[in-house]
């Protein structure tokens, strides 16, 4: 009986020591779809690419919606970067016909342009100006990749 025991101190000290290691009680309340950059919070509601587009056909669209919250005590300037995670070659055409809209609300804030558009556009260290939250604000941005109707397989 005492061997017993002793084995499921021995197993529990384990599993909480390795608990513990791996970031504990924090690790599980944050989110893993929350940054930080700053002042700025960030949750994009995803993991890993905002887009991950696969099976895509004329017709298709996807929305993404980003939160953007400024903890700071002055206004920030959101801007947005592109990075091209796929694709083959340096000029796959799928990127070519894929037109890219971000929205505040109703507003357009940045295009329909083309997904290589919004890749060139936004390869300035400044990224995308997109618009300015004020200290305490909040907004949510509307991404929408849409594979227009017009364009052939």
């Amino acid at each position: 009986m005492k061997i017993r025991i002793f084995r499921i101190i021995i197993l529990l000290f384990i599993v909480v020591t390795a608990f513990y290691l791996n970031g504990g009680l924090s690790r599980l309340l944050k989110s893993p779809t929350v940054q930080a950059f700053g002042d700025l919070i960030v949750d994009f509601h995803i993991v890993g690419p905002i887009f991950n587009l696969t099976n895509i056909k004329p017709g298709d669209s996807e929305t993404r919606l980003i939160d953007v919250t400024n903890d700071g005590s002055v206004s920030r300037i959101i801007a947005v970067r592109g990075t091209r995670t796929g694709g083959i070659g340096l000029d796959p055409k799928i990127e070519t016909v894929l037109n890219v809209t971000i929205k505040d609300g109703s507003t357009t804030l940045y295009g329909p342009k083309s997904m290589t558009d919004f890749f060139t556009d936004s390869l300035t260290p400044d990224g995308i100006p997109l618009n300015t939250i004020d200290a305490g604000g909040h907004k949510t941005y509307n991404f929408l990749v849409e594979f227009p109707t017009s364009a052939n397989n």
